[in-house]
């Protein structure tokens, strides 16, 4: 797992909470442009729309996250190391 795909949080305004669960939550964002400002989702432009993301807040264990797992072939525990599967799926598609 890398971490060349970090989030700066300013490149995104988040939107409505979409659920959560056990493992953290879910928001629909926008992806905005330097100076841009985001309406309501009946106000979003096109290109707006199509720069729709979801963006998950994982909650953090107590225990640490092991670095190895993914090379191990081992199976995820808790909801950070499941964070971590997630986006690792999410960068191969």
């Amino acid at each position: 797992f890398s971490k060349k795909n970090t989030l700066n949080f300013r490149d995104y305004q988040l939107r409505e909470k979409l659920g959560g669960g056990n493992f953290g939550m879910a928001y629909e964002a926008v992806k905005v442009k330097k100076g841009e400002t985001v309406g309501q989702r009946s106000q979003l432009s096109g290109d707006q729309l199509a720069r729709r993301v979801v963006l998950k807040r994982v909650n953090m264990d107590r225990q640490a996250s092991r670095s190895d797992f993914l090379q191990a072939g081992t199976m995820a525990k808790g909801a950070s190391e499941t964070g971590q599967v997630e986006a690792y799926m999410c960068d191969k598609i």
